[in-house]
């Protein structure tokens, strides 16, 4: 079995002749989940990664110590500092004191006695943590009837729901002392990562996708698929950058193979409608067993990767892996088939790509 890399929000696979690799997702989450791509934007960060039993049990409530741990992951923080907390109940020896330790130095945790670690996160204690974690200063003027100005964690409410991460549980209500489970803690700590990144500094929620919505092709901020003519872009760049590759390293270019290329076309939409990231498709096998099924013969390697904006990124991402590389710069190949399809929006992308390699003299 292969290698497979993740790269900051991108996954790639690749598979060499005969080999195939398969991706695991959390067993207790699936696409249904209102929590789902909120989760697993996440988890493809690495800033979360569930239970050793491959859950993420997502209705249970978060304790204070498994907050630290995953806000601390989203912002890419430090592991160890000098710094020392005065938490009488969090000695060093706790799986979560680094975590903590470091986000206590940064202001995020006030420092105190007792940390509380095992108490659940209640849902004031989570503005204020990420509002000082991610730095937002924006405020809103609340119309919730359970917080009052005087409140301690009134402020921290008011910059939460400017920058659209929470629009409390009602339009009345934000209910401080609720507790926060897991998964409402991935969609706050995604959004306000989005938020951070956003033009005006606001999250803004996604609409849901409809192929046969009337919609402004060039609003960015609008979630929609990609068109015939953006996935035929994004094939020819695709196989710009491979070949200028290929010439770098004195090999001969590919040829493009548009009727495979309507193979490798199924087997990217296919993993986007079935919400899957894996070189074996549940319908029709391993690369090559997919392409006898239309009957193509010979051997075909494969490069998949996720969530690459442009032909140029992906082949950037994978000539950093080995695996990938090597088939991008196998001397025996001639021909390349080149699938594209997913979705396109300024933050909630999510754009497939599929690459099969092979020699045409295999097919003798």
């Amino acid at each position: 079995m292969k290698i497979v890399t993740m790269i900051v929000m991108t996954i790639i696979l690749f598979i060499g002749f005969g080999i195939k690799t398969e991706a695991s997702e959390l067993g207790d989450v699936n696409k249904n989940h209102w929590s789902y791509d909120h989760i697993k934007t996440l988890t493809d960060k690495g800033v979360i990664s569930g239970y050793g039993d491959g859950t993420y049990k997502p209705d249970r409530f978060v304790t204070r110590a498994e907050a630290a741990k995953i806000i601390h992951g989203a912002l890419e923080l430090k592991n160890k500092t000098m710094f020392t907390p005065s938490f009488a109940d969090l000695p060093q020896a706790h799986w979560a004191y680094d975590y903590v330790t470091v986000l206590t130095e940064q202001k995020t945790f006030t420092d105190a006695n007792k940390f509380n670690p095992n108490n659940h996160l209640t849902r004031a204690e989570m503005a204020k943590i990420i509002v000082l974690g991610f730095g937002f200063t924006k405020e809103k003027e609340l119309a919730f009837n359970d917080v009052r100005p005087s409140d301690w964690h009134s402020v921290y409410v008011k910059r939460l729901t400017a920058t659209g991460v929470t629009s409390g549980v009602s339009a009345t209500k934000y209910d401080p002392s609720g507790k926060v489970t897991r998964a409402q803690l991935a969609a706050f700590i995604d959004r306000a990562m989005k938020a951070k990144v956003s033009p005006n500094g606001v999250y803004v929620e996604p609409p849901k996708i409809s192929e046969n919505d009337n919609i402004n092709l060039d609003n960015p901020y609008v979630a929609r698929l990609l068109t015939e003519k953006e996935i035929e872009k994004l094939v020819q760049d695709n196989f710009k950058y491979l070949n200028e590759e290929r010439e770098k390293h004195g090999l001969k270019p590919l040829k493009l193979n548009l009727e495979l290329s309507k193979i490798s076309q199924m087997k990217a939409k296919e993993m986007y409608d079935k919400n899957y990231f894996s070189h074996r498709s549940p319908t029709y096998g391993s690369p090559s067993e997919m392409m006898r099924s239309f009957g193509h013969k010979g051997g075909y390697a494969e490069n998949i990767a996720m969530n690459y904006r442009s032909g140029q990124e992906a082949v950037q991402g994978w000539m950093m892996s080995p695996g990938h590389r090597e088939n991008i710069l196998d001397e025996y190949v001639d021909t390349i088939s080149i699938g594209v399809y997913g979705r396109t929006h300024i933050f909630n992308y999510r754009i497939y790509w599929v690459n099969n390699f092979t020699d045409s003299r295999s097919w003798e």
